[in-house]
């Protein structure tokens, strides 16, 4: 999280962040968020049903998925994407205008 927390400070203005938690409570999520978000720029939400994890196919955490303004998926990889790989692809979707 605190690669995200540094790229969500850096791109700020051009790429919003979203986490999103579940296969836990929202209590327990909130507390989390704060702590591995402290920034605030990292948004949070709670999945109790895992409905968006089933629509990004998500098998586990972390999981990326990029989506653009208009709301196209762009990709998504499961695990961790790495800092230079993740910075490489925000880099690329900001100069589309995406």
């Amino acid at each position: 999280m605190p690669v995200l927390e540094q790229l969500s400070e850096e791109y700020a203005g051009d790429v919003a962040f979203l986490a999103i938690g579940a296969r836990s409570d929202a209590a327990t999520t909130s507390a989390r968020a704060r702590e591995w978000m402290p920034s605030g720029r990292i948004k949070w939400a709670f999945d109790p049903n895992e409905q968006l994890w089933q629509f990004f196919a998500a098998r586990g955490t972390p999981t990326t998925v990029l989506v653009s303004a208009d709301e196209t998926v762009l990709g998504g990889w499961p695990g961790a994407i790495g800092e230079d790989n993740l910075r490489q692809t925000l880099d690329q979707l900001v100069a589309m205008g995406g």
